[in-house]
């Protein structure tokens, strides 16, 4: 599908928002059409918890609002005030969808984790349990209303890419690499994919060119998982700090997934030049070349 659609980005100061709109400014008259919705205005209860004023807001920022794709980008990973977690990752996603699903030619685009499959794993998580409730209110209302391809919520992997986050594995390693200090980890079975971000944001910008025929849960998978103590092993080997390695040393997290591996998504939507070891590496050794700043937004730690 030609780009003549508007693109309208939630959360594009994050991590993988930010990647996302950077991404479709680069298409052909591209950053004519994009436009960053900043949370700090829509985000707001008055705003975004009325669906009436959250209509209102939208159509005089975008306009006609039958032609635009809406990224909802914005969301917590963790949060003391769960409340605010489940607004932000829940509440508020489902307003915007409900406010506007009745302009016809609207699509939404919504992000989850992988991790909203395993139960155990949700049991223990606030944000894994926040994105899950949320994929099940969109398969309901899909079914409900006529929204039949106008609906992707995308499970993602895990996240890479500079700024590193505090939450995140590859910063913990950063930061012991840094200092040279020991780096305790779980016994590492847990099997992960990692994606760097603008790799997720060529898959957007891919899938918002096309007409979509999927149904509105689509898992974006690389089928390239490693488990946790081999990539740990991989980069302290990299960097010559072996002797910082210590595995098995703290508890894993409940409900951690160390058996399944996914199968490739199709249709050529995720780009496969990358291969996640050696980008990894590549993001870790920017970082320790830089005075990195933590984002704000990101995929929850390993």
């Amino acid at each position: 599908m030609a780009c003549q659609r508007k693109i309208a980005v939630l959360g594009a100061s994050g991590l993988l928002g930010k990647a996302i709109f950077n991404r479709f400014c680069k298409e052909p008259g591209g950053a004519e059409g994009v436009f960053a919705i900043p949370w700090s205005e829509i985000g707001v209860p008055d705003v975004g918890a009325d669906l009436h004023h959250l209509e209102s807001y939208l159509e005089k920022k975008l306009g006609d609002l039958s032609a635009v794709d809406f990224v909802i980008a914005n969301g917590l990973i963790g949060s003391a005030d769960i409340d605010q977690l489940m607004y932000s990752n829940l509440e508020f996603p489902r307003n915007l969808i409900r406010a506007v699903w009745r302009h016809a030619g609207s699509r939404f685009v919504t992000f989850g984790t992988i991790h909203e499959r395993f139960f155990a794993a949700r049991s223990h998580n606030p944000y894994f349990m926040s994105k899950y409730s949320l994929s099940q209110w969109i398969s309901e209302f899909d079914a409900q209303y006529p929204l039949t391809h106008r609906i992707l919520h995308l499970r993602l992997h895990t996240l890479y890419g500079l700024p590193l986050h505090p939450r995140m594995f590859l910063w913990q390693i950063a930061e012991a690499l840094k200092s040279n200090t020991p780096f305790r980890m779980s016994s590492g079975e847990q099997l992960r994919e990692y994606h760097h971000v603008d790799d997720i944001a060529e898959c957007v910008c891919r899938l918002c060119r096309k007409q979509w025929n999927w149904e509105p849960i689509l898992e974006i998978n690389s089928g390239e998982a490693m488990r946790l103590k081999d990539l740990a092993a991989a980069i302290f080997r990299e960097f010559n700090r072996e002797h910082l390695l210590l595995i098995g040393d703290i508890p894993a997290g409940e409900g951690e997934n160390k058996s399944e591996i996914f199968n490739r998504t199709n249709d050529g939507i995720l780009p496969s030049s990358r291969k996640p070891l050696a980008g990894v590496i590549d993001t870790l050794r920017q970082y320790l070349n830089m005075d990195a700043s933590p984002g704000r937004e990101n995929t929850p730690n390993p």
